[in-house]
């Protein structure tokens, strides 16, 4: 049987080195795969705030004002806020009209934030024809079925 030699130290430090080398390299492949790039972030919580503000704009109700929502998405790199508010909380809204402000705030792969604030104005004058005719509607379709 062959002896085999002792490893010296110089030779045990450059197969650690390598070992860890190797092992970074696998690391930061499995982030990179499993993560999201800064584009998808971005692109996400814009959907997010545009959908909302979207649904918020088309209701047929007045909303409440003032009224305030925060939630968070993707374990909280996502930040989406609402804030609703008419003439009386905010003297530079035009008086009948809501300003609805809806905010994406984000948090890039390296830690730096972004923000957009996505804002539109409803009429509440028109909000309230249209739940009116609408109750005149249902209104008028009970007083139908009762006649016949």
């Amino acid at each position: 049987m062959k002896k085999l030699r002792n490893l010296t130290v110089i030779e045990s430090l450059v197969g650690l080195v390598l070992i860890f080398l190797l092992l970074c390299i696998v690391m930061v492949a499995v982030v990179r795969s499993v993560g999201v790039s800064d584009d998808e972030i971005r692109g996400k919580a814009m959907t997010l705030a545009e959908t909302k503000l979207q649904a918020i704009a088309e209701r047929d109700e007045i909303l409440p004002s003032p009224y305030a929502h925060i939630e968070s998405f993707l374990g909280g790199r996502i930040i989406r806020m609402v804030e609703i508010n008419d003439h009386q909380t905010d003297p530079l809204v035009p008086e009948g009209m809501q300003k609805i402000v809806v905010t994406a705030i984000w948090i890039n792969l390296d830690g730096s934030q972004g923000k957009q604030d996505f804002i539109t104005y409803v009429d509440n004058n028109v909000k309230e024809k249209i739940i009116d005719s609408v109750d005149d509607e249902i209104q008028n379709r009970r007083q139908s079925k009762e006649t016949l």
